[in-house]
């Protein structure tokens, strides 16, 4: 890709003060089986170089803390697993202590009774 010139050589990324700039922001829906829907949000600055860092240092982190904690978790001795299964709100917590939000709600409830709540994200497991 770099050679194909579709990325930026060593040097040619963006200035400190462009990545400033930068920020992100996803809203993600999910329905259970039981037709509850649950919107979550995550938002933090710059993608492309600060927040990936925090991502990928936090997990490594925390893998290397709590691997056998995260294992008995899971029940699992080990094998492919997505970051969001293998880490959990563990690293949810993690990252938001780091500076990405995260928020959760129940949205579109049938039963008017029933108040959206937001979901609280630890900051350890």
């Amino acid at each position: 890709m770099i050679a194909a010139g579709r990325l930026p050589k060593q040097g040619e990324g963006p200035s400190a003060d462009e990545r400033k700039k930068n920020w992100f922001a996803f809203k993600i829906i999910g329905e259970g089986t039981d037709g509850r829907k649950i919107l979550t949000k995550i938002k933090g600055k710059d993608p492309g170089y600060d927040e990936t860092a925090k991502m990928v240092s936090e997990a490594a982190l925390l893998l290397a803390e709590k691997k056998e904690q995260l294992l008995s978790l899971r029940n699992r001795k080990g094998g492919v697993l997505t970051p969001a299964f293998a880490f959990g709100q563990a690293l949810v917590g993690r990252l938001h202590a780091a500076g990405i939000t995260f928020s959760s709600k129940t949205i579109g409830t049938e039963n008017k009774n029933q108040s959206q709540s937001s979901v609280s994200i630890p900051a350890k497991l």
